[in-house]
């Protein structure tokens, strides 16, 4: 494999995942490969994504897409790499070489990024410092699938799960539209949390995280996070984040920086780019229907992870 010591982040689109990946990629030994995994592979197929997709799953060695009811609900199996997949699945000889090079090549990529070009405040990175840094790719939705895969691939990896109060990320979903029905998001929310409890009881090098633990101390949320990854840190930490927009206590989605854009800061200044009551102010924008709804299939998972 081109890639050695892996650090995979593994979560929900729109849990928080974008922070967490921008702490691990300031820190100079890692970098990520710019984009999603699932974005890196669509923007690479362009046009053709349907006939890549397909093309993909065939040379993987895994079924091609088709629909299946699942309590109630019908959920699409859309293929070997597509994060809309909440099954696990197999990686076969060329699966693994194609996403290997796939991420490496695009780790490399960073030589030219306005932003992910320095290592630190002041450095930029050589070609030869961004091939011996450690690739941290981000899986959200159902990529979290492919961890069994990834751990036997890449025996050094490290992989975190990170999980987000449900409630928060069903607001954000429904009103993006990416779900129409709570109770369908429920299903998805109830699948991955589990999966992510196994895989953080089966594999040593497997860590789950929450978000909400990040909101409550950022400082310690970090040491933790690097000491897990293996990255060493001194006494002062700088981290580089995107800045997005966030709802804020009138209900407002807005952000004071430029958007997409980002920022070096001190981690003492953490809270310029996160609310901390980002969950409480998303969750009162929830009907009661919605939330009951939701609660309906995510319950136990809710409980599980002591969100009710």
């Amino acid at each position: 494999m081109l890639n050695h010591q892996p650090i995979f982040v593994n979560t929900f689109a729109r849990g928080g995942s974008n922070i967490v990946w921008e702490i691990l990629q300031s820190h100079p030994d890692a970098c990520a490969p710019i984009e999603e995994t699932d974005k890196i592979i669509w923007q690479e197929a362009g046009k053709w994504k349907s006939a890549v997709n397909m093309w993909l799953s065939l040379r993987g060695g895994y079924p091609l897409p088709h629909p299946q009811k699942e309590s109630g609900y019908w959920m699409l199996n859309y293929g070997l790499f597509h994060a809309n997949n909440h099954t696990e699945r197999r990686l076969n000889s060329f699966a693994r070489n194609y996403l290997d090079n796939l991420l490496y090549t695009w780790k490399l990529k960073n030589i030219d990024h306005p932003f992910n070009k320095y290592k630190t405040p002041e450095e930029i990175y050589t070609l030869e410092e961004l091939k011996r840094t450690r690739l941290v790719p981000k899986h959200v939705n159902g990529l979290i699938f492919l961890t069994p895969a990834l751990v036997e691939m890449y025996p050094d990896s490290v992989h975190f799960g990170l999980v987000r109060n449900g409630l928060a990320l069903c607001e954000s979903r429904l009103r993006r539209k990416t779900f129409k029905d709570a109770g369908k998001f429920g299903i998805v929310y109830n699948k991955m949390v589990t999966k992510l409890l196994e895989y953080e009881a089966k594999y040593p090098n497997f860590h789950l995280l929450k978000f909400e633990d990040l909101l409550a101390d950022p400082k310690k949320f970090v040491h933790s996070l690097y000491d897990k990854a293996g990255l060493r840190y001194g006494d002062k930490i700088s981290l580089r984040l995107k800045a997005k927009k966030f709802i804020n206590s009138s209900g407002v989605h807005d952000t004071k920086l430029e958007e997409g854009s980002k920022y070096w800061i001190d981690i003492d200044n953490f809270f310029e780019f996160v609310n901390p009551d980002i969950n409480q102010n998303q969750i009162a924008r929830m009907c009661q229907k919605d939330q009951q709804l939701f609660l309906k299939f995510a319950k136990k998972s809710m409980e599980q992870l002591e969100y009710i």
